[in-house]
């Protein structure tokens, strides 16, 4: 799957099924209802704030490598809506989305080669 292919609520889902656990049992764990986890997983809610993704993750008992990786699903995902919501052009949202999903793994040339192409008019 693409970067720009994942969101969210699809990467909630895929870690949990991995785990083996209902959404049921992650939202007791997590103190969340049910239906809300459930809207988490179906994308018909944005990802949590801070503080409830912190619980899911515990609740998921995640290693750091699969915490990290859904903290960067999440915060592309508010990226993208924050782009959507300026008016931005519609090819705008996804890049957006695309390089906070693997900004970690750019290299210094690849930024440089970003930020010229940004620069340009």
């Amino acid at each position: 799957m693409r970067a720009a292919e994942t969101n969210f609520g699809s990467e909630l889902f895929v870690i949990r099924r991995r785990k083996g656990a209902t959404q049921a049992d992650i939202a007791v764990r997590a103190g969340l209802g049910r239906g809300y986890y459930s809207q988490l997983e179906n994308s018909k809610k944005g990802p949590p704030s801070p503080r409830l993704l912190k619980r899911i993750v515990e609740a998921l008992e995640l290693e750091e490598d699969e915490a990290r990786r859904l903290l960067t699903v999440a915060v592309a995902d508010r990226c993208m809506v924050a782009c959507q919501s300026t008016g931005a052009s519609t090819p705008v949202a996804p890049l957006v989305k695309s390089l906070v999903q693997c900004a970690s793994n750019l290299t210094h040339e690849k930024a440089a080669r970003i930020a010229a192409i940004l620069q340009e008019e």
